[in-house]
């Protein structure tokens, strides 16, 4: 089909070749030749330490966690895990075409929800990607004319390898196969067993001697224990001294206390007792002032009855002694003076309220005695 195409139309087959002979020409120019080209593998391996952890308790606390989060990843094919001792080891496994970096980077965040509920002596998941950077790019054997095998490690230790790290592009470099010289020392078994022989006696001369001091400080100890414990029962004794003294002076002091609010009432009841006797005194004093004052008033009443007597006594007698009457107006005279209702009335009225009103009684008493005087100046007219 393609022959008869080919003669139907040898124009369009002749341009066909001619630009795929340009487009290789092309090609052939500008390809570069890599005897390691840039390669990426859907691998990540996963490294987790957990010092002092036994496997099974890695795989419990570290693997299985990791490979659950792993699992739910997109384009996740496979999850495969180490548990050792210490360490646990996780290998995922992407399918074909996957972007290892866009994956990584959902690693990292399954990685990080995960490791945040962890414990601190838990190590963070160191992420490994595989690619053809890993592999070496050149392995070289170093030999030199004149030197040894010690001379010549030595050479590529201390000189070739620096300079080798130093080259620009260069990640690491690893040596392999190096001798490293070592000295093996074997010591003689009589001489070591007959220095440990006077190691062993001055040890136990030591031993003996701080023995001995041990049991002397034990003593002291013992001493001392013995002296606190008999300061502490001294101490516990004059304690309960100094309790006992203190009940004994707390239930003088109630005693006191109870003695003083007894004196306080009675004083109290006393000076009460003191202020109604004052009252009363007072009183007393005040009426005795006002009978004083009554017998004052007594003393001047009955002076003045006595003057008016006197009086009454004169006028009679002046009536006896009067010459010019008779004996019948003599005794008229007299009887009128002592019977007369106005001074009988005067002097009954002042003998009832002699104890109140003694001026009042002098007056009418003073008047019931000037009272003959008028009456006998009347009957002379």
């Amino acid at each position: 089909m393609f022959a008869k195409f080919s003669v139907k139309k040898p124009f369009t087959v002749l341009v066909a070749v001619i630009l795929i002979l340009v487009l290789g020409y092309v090609s052939v120019g500008k390809m570069t030749p890599d005897l390691l080209p840039e390669m990426s593998f859907p691998y990540i391996v996963l490294f987790t330490t957990y010092p002092g952890a036994s496997p099974e308790e890695v795989e419990a606390t570290v693997t299985k966690p990791l490979e659950q989060a792993m699992s739910a990843l997109d384009h996740m094919k496979t999850v495969q895990s180490t548990s050792s001792e210490s360490v646990s080891t996780v290998y995922l496994t992407f399918e074909d075409g996957t972007d290892v970096d866009l994956a990584s980077i959902d690693v990292q965040k399954a990685i990080g929800m995960l490791t945040a509920s962890w414990d601190e002596t838990i190590g963070t998941p160191v992420m490994l990607e595989l690619s053809s950077d890993l592999i070496p790019v050149t392995v070289a054997a170093v030999n030199c004319k004149g030197m040894d095998q010690l001379e010549l490690s030595a050479f590529v230790r201390d000189t070739l390898l620096p300079k080798l790290e130093g080259v620009s592009g260069v990640a690491s470099v690893s040596t392999s196969g190096l001798i490293v010289r070592e000295v093996e020392i074997e010591l003689d078994d009589a001489k070591i067993e007959a220095l440990n022989e006077k190691l062993y006696d001055a040890i136990d001369r030591e031993f003996e001697e701080a023995t001995a001091e041990l049991n002397d400080a034990r003593d002291k100890v013992n001493e001392g224990q013995a002296q606190i414990d008999e300061n502490r029962e001294k101490l516990e004794e004059g304690q309960n001294a100094l309790n006992a003294g203190r009940n004994q002076a707390n239930h003088r002091f109630n005693e006191a206390q109870n003695q003083l609010d007894q004196a306080n009432e009675q004083v109290t009841a006393l000076l009460k007792e003191l202020t109604q006797n004052r009252d009363t005194l007072t009183e007393q004093l005040e009426t005795a002032r006002s009978t004083r004052t009554q017998l004052n008033t007594l003393k001047y009443t009955i002076r003045t009855l006595e003057a008016g007597k006197a009086l009454l006594d004169q006028s009679i007698a002046a009536i006896e002694n009067d010459p010019s009457l008779s004996d019948e107006q003599k005794q008229t005279y007299i009887d009128a003076i002592r019977s007369t209702p106005r001074s009988r009335t005067t002097l009954t009225a002042w003998t009832r309220s002699l104890p109140n009103t003694g001026f009042r009684a002098t007056r009418s008493t003073k008047r019931s005695i000037s009272s003959p005087r008028r009456s006998r100046r009347w009957k002379r007219g």
